[in-house]
């Protein structure tokens, strides 16, 4: 259930004036004929910033790749949502996914078939996302339908504008209105961990990146960042 503090956060429900450059930006839900401009702008902006891509020297044609996958999940449905500038270009967006348990072993197989020709680097990542999140809903009560956060990726030039919050916001109002019971979110980055848990969210899950080593027996994720494991949140709506 989302508490008083949260809500202060999201600033949902005050009055409290908004400076003129925040005015300037719009809000949309994702549409489809953004779809290539979404994947050039997380490729320039969150493959380059994420602590452990960043720790593979992930190549662009590798983040393409990943990232690919990535739109097409958060554009299956009008869930996800970006910030424009004034010239409408995209300058934020907040990818989201709905999970509904009824349909989970259709996504199974989908996710498998879109791995097949996935490099190592691409695997790497993808299946720490996966362990991360494996089997987390089978101890939440009542979790039918979810709504999964898949990332958030904010240009540098528009940062500390409130950007993210305002994606998260909308994200959560639009998780209520579909009726989903959590959202849940694997968060990769020491940042974004630290952020959640300023939120409210309940953290459920952590691999140490220690304990995820590739076939000979090395750690794979070496973060410049202080990051030093995955981490997977749950919210209560």
């Amino acid at each position: 259930m989302l508490n008083s503090s949260f809500v202060r956060k999201l600033g949902i429900g005050t009055t409290k004036s908004v400076p003129k450059m925040a005015q300037e930006l719009i809000y949309e839900v994702a549409k489809i004929d953004q779809r290539q401009e979404l994947v050039d702008f997380i490729v320039d902006h969150f493959c380059r910033d994420e602590p452990i891509s960043r720790s593979l020297n992930m190549s662009r044609e590798n983040s393409v790749n990943l990232v690919n996958g990535l739109v097409d999940e958060g554009l299956s449905k009008p869930i996800s949502f970006v910030c424009l500038n004034k010239d409408r270009k995209i300058v934020g967006c907040r990818l989201n996914a709905l999970i509904d348990k009824d349909d989970q072993n259709n996504r199974q197989e989908n996710r498998k078939e879109n791995r097949q020709n996935h490099s190592k680097i691409e695997l790497f990542i993808e299946n720490f996302l996966e362990k991360l999140g494996e089997n987390f809903d089978q101890n939440l009560e009542g979790c039918r339908k979810y709504l999964k956060f898949i990332l958030v990726s904010v240009d540098a030039n528009y940062q500390r504008r409130g950007i993210a919050t305002k994606l998260i916001e909308l994200s959560i109002a639009k998780a209520k209105e579909i009726g989903c019971q959590f959202i849940a979110v694997a968060a990769t980055a020491n940042r974004s961990q630290k952020m959640f848990q300023k939120l409210g969210f309940q953290k459920i899950k952590s691999i140490m990146h220690e304990n995820y080593l590739d076939e000979n027996g090395q750690q794979i994720f070496k973060c410049d960042d202080g990051t030093n494991c995955g981490e997977f949140y749950v919210l209560k709506l």
